[in-house]
């Protein structure tokens, strides 16, 4: 891969493809053609639902981002939804209780909601088209941990779901 030093071009002339990766312009030749194979297509259908669903339940999780327009936890998020998703054809995965690509995701890198909250907040899908939150009993001095002298915390809990299949919230 060839990086560009000097004037910034973006698009494509002839087979040379121009474009920015992170901060640093790049070009690169586009290959002559290339031959999906039926686990290719599906990764690549697979990404594009993954990206697409990322994007929806960050929306709808949105009051309780820290930084939702953080780029970085944009990106990987929807990486996490991909990498659950794999290769498995899409009308094949069924609904999961607990997608452990997902479990215990950070939204926030600087402040780790499992460093600092205690107790586990759990979830119950046994009602078709529910999903239920309960939190557990806490005393918040001990399953809190916060910086001394702190006089209150504020939890902001948001659930989000979509269905995969129409890229759709469920309402």
């Amino acid at each position: 891969m060839a990086i560009q030093l000097t004037a910034f071009v973006k698009g494509k002339v002839g087979n040379i493809i121009m474009y920015k990766l992170g901060d640093t312009p790049v070009a690169r030749s586009r290959p002559a053609k290339v031959r999906k194979t039926a686990n290719m297509k599906i990764c690549s259908t697979n990404f594009g639902k993954a990206s697409a669903a990322g994007k929806l339940l960050r929306h709808s999780l949105n009051p309780a981002l820290h930084n939702p327009k953080d780029v970085n936890m944009q990106r990987r998020f929807s990486g996490a939804i991909n990498k659950w998703m794999g290769k498995t054809p899409l009308r094949n995965i069924p609904p999961q209780p607990r997608i452990d690509a997902l479990y215990g995701f950070e939204f926030n890198l600087k402040a780790s909601f499992f460093e600092r909250f205690k107790k586990l907040i759990e979830t119950d899908l046994s009602v078709p088209g529910t999903i239920a939150l309960r939190l557990p009993a806490f005393i918040a001095s001990e399953n809190i941990a916060a910086p001394a002298h702190t006089i209150a915390v504020e939890l902001a809990i948001a659930i989000a779901g979509c269905q995969l299949s129409s890229l759709q919230s469920p309402g």
